[in-house]
């Protein structure tokens, strides 16, 4: 996931014009927001067992994003599609945001 916020969302929100820390920082964070609006949307996707085998995962891998994602994919199949939409939500709110702060 890390990879598809960087070519989305650094220049779109100016993170590129942060320190390389800040940027990082300011990645990790967007990127936990992300992945929660995208797990809340596969949740109600799974089927019981699957959501059963899913918290299993997350509490003994919870750091190992490969590995959800890999589960993930494995269950759904237009998880694709879902990322890309909880990205493009996140800019389309931020720009917004940005945009009403710009203007106050």
């Amino acid at each position: 996931m890390q990879d598809i916020l960087r070519k989305n969302i650094i220049e779109d929100l100016g993170l590129d014009k942060l320190p390389q820390k800040d940027q990082e920082e300011m990645l990790l964070m967007i990127g936990r927001l992300i992945f929660q609006g995208v797990i809340i949307r596969v949740m109600s996707l799974l089927s019981e067992k699957d959501k059963d085998d899913f918290d299993k995962l997350l509490s003994e891998k919870i750091e190992d994003e490969e590995a959800v994602l890999k589960f993930l994919e494995s269950r759904v199949p237009n998880l694709n599609e879902i990322i890309n939409d909880e990205v493009a939500s996140f800019k389309q709110e931020s720009g917004e945001f940005m945009k009403n702060l710009k203007n106050r």
